[in-house]
């Protein structure tokens, strides 16, 4: 397939005459065009504005198909690498940069969500010459922002210092067609930035999103009690190991499955035994493990007791991922197993105050 569009788009280039502004390309069957040198020549002061580095004057050429495809290939290769570790497109990430772990996890989260919205990014490259080095550079609008009938990344160059507004998305880079490398990732204009958006979680194990600390803090005061001191924003890794701990207990011998179970004040063992053992949440377990890998997740992370505990809420959702862009409120438990939810405590690692709370 990829062939198939490297064919047609240079189909589409030898039927250009030379001086034509913008040539027609597929990448990754998304549309973009490559800019002529005669366009850049002709708009080289808004090149230099946006391009130039510390005053140095650029100069041009034309790509060819084949640089573009490259490129496209390398920058989606560094993106997709930049999800687990994002150093590798921001070096000054990597351990010796100074920046904190939350640092570090926010950059790939953005990461994580430029490549969950790729296709919506229009592409376009422009052959620059600095430091008497041919570099394409890749120009990746976001073709749905809200100001995008004001103009049409497909048909006409965007220049980011004139056109950005709020919620516009650029993803901007330099691919060196000889050393075969990807340089200067930035971004302009962050996913995450949009009130209330959920952080996915990368993996292919369940669908869960981790509720940020600044949207718990706003919107999720009813879940603090006496104990619980307030938010925190638990990792990737933390949600992995708070979901694989829920599985294990539940799937656990009857005697440790009662540890999950909240504590009564004043209740004896033998009450509590009881307790569980006619409780229709203990018989609902089944269930609950036949429809595992099916239920959505929603991590919060709360301090109790000066620990970070992680409260995860299951929920068996219909929908698309879009109605879960708010924190699902179970409300006033009924003995259901579509929604229920589980205490993790991220040092100990033990599970507790499991209740399920949804309709049956």
């Amino acid at each position: 397939m990829a062939i198939l569009f490297l064919l047609i788009g240079l189909f589409v280039l030898s039927t250009c005459e030379a001086d034509e502004i913008f040539f027609p390309v597929y990448t990754d069957a998304q549309p973009g065009l490559i800019v002529s040198e005669k366009y850049a020549l002709d708009h080289k002061a808004d090149f230099n504005d946006s391009l130039g580095k510390n005053g140095q004057t650029l100069y041009f050429w034309t790509p060819t198909l084949q640089d573009i495809a490259e490129a496209q290939q390398a920058l989606r290769k560094s993106i997709d690498q930049g999800c687990t570790d994002p150093s590798q497109i921001f070096a000054q990430l990597a351990p010796k940069g100074g920046y904190s772990a939350d640092e570090v996890q926010r950059q790939g989260v953005e990461i994580t969500f430029i490549r969950e919205h790729y296709d919506r990014y229009a592409r376009q490259y422009v052959g620059i010459i600095m430091d008497g080095k041919k570099l394409v550079f890749c120009n990746f609008v976001d073709t749905e922002y809200s100001d995008s009938k004001a103009v049409d990344p497909t048909k006409e160059y965007v220049f980011v210092q004139k056109a950005f507004a709020k919620d516009m998305h650029f993803l901007q880079a330099q691919y060196d067609p000889e050393a075969k490398k990807v340089l200067n990732v930035a971004l302009t204009g962050y996913w995450t930035a949009a009130v209330g958006a959920f952080i996915k979680v990368p993996t292919n194990d369940f669908v869960g999103y981790i509720i940020p600390k600044e949207y718990a803090e706003q919107n999720l005061s009813y879940l603090l009690g006496k104990e619980e001191a307030g938010f925190w924003q638990p990792s990737f890794d933390d949600v992995n190991m708070a979901y694989k701990a829920v599985g294990k207990v539940l799937k656990g011998p009857k005697e440790t499955l009662a540890s999950i179970y909240p504590h009564y004040l004043n209740e004896t063992a033998g009450d509590r035994a009881r307790r569980i053992q006619d409780s229709e949440k203990f018989h609902e377990i089944p269930s609950i493990l036949a429809a595992y890998g099916k239920y959505h997740l929603q991590f919060v992370g709360i301090m109790v007791k000066g620990k970070k505990h992680i409260l995860c809420n299951f929920v068996l959702w219909q929908g698309d991922d879009h109605g879960l862009s708010i924190y699902y409120n179970p409300g006033v438990p009924d003995s259901g197993t579509s929604s229920w939810r589980i205490d993790y405590d991220v040092e100990s690692g033990i599970c507790s105050n499991f209740d399920t709370c949804g309709w049956g």
